[in-house]
């Protein structure tokens, strides 16, 4: 399993900031096998397998208010 994060954030003004974030995450490789029998058999007439990479990324960005006085 692998994963990063980065981020970076601004100050516009006092009250309000700005973000963005990013999310990279590779999870491995992961396979599933199915049998398909049709109708009325007992014996398998057709395997299907499956594999996948299990890999992702995530962009956020995002605004953030200040309250002061409280």
């Amino acid at each position: 399993m692998i994963s990063s994060f980065s981020g970076a954030g601004y100050a516009i003004t006092d009250g309000l900031s700005a973000k963005i974030e990013g999310l990279y995450g590779d999870l491995g490789r992961s396979s599933v096998t199915a049998r398909y029998t049709g109708t009325g058999s007992t014996e398998p007439t057709d395997i299907y397998t499956v594999r996948e990479s299990n890999r992702f990324g995530l962009v956020r960005a995002g605004l953030n208010y200040r309250f002061t006085g409280l």
